[in-house]
């Protein structure tokens, strides 16, 4: 499981024990973190003004960074379908990401 939490740390967590999960990796930000959505191994995370950064996952306890977009407003909300990221603006809008070849 993965975590934002408005903090400038993205989280990974081990569930095997719901009533005991325990952080396995972190990876600092220059933003907050307000929102993470997965597609395939990659991670999303909005971070607020520092944009949009984009780890792989595909060992979660070691993330590994691959980009970061900026993006002209801090985004709050984030979904992918496919290679096409949504997202909600705090300042209103709504923007559309290629994100066919995020490397």
């Amino acid at each position: 499981i993965h975590s934002a939490g408005k903090t400038p740390r993205f989280k990974v967590f081990d569930i095997t024990a719901l009533s005991n999960p325990v952080e396995v990796a972190s990876f600092t930000l220059t933003g907050q973190a307000h929102a993470v959505t997965r597609n395939g191994n990659l991670a999303y995370i909005s971070a607020g003004t520092a944009g949009l950064y984009i780890l792989d996952i595909t060992s979660p306890a070691s993330p590994v960074f691959v980009t970061t977009f900026k993006i002209p407003d801090q985004l709050v909300n984030l979904n992918i379908v496919g290679s096409i990221g949504y997202a909600s603006a705090l300042g209103g809008g709504f923007i559309v990401l290629n994100l066919a070849d995020p490397v």
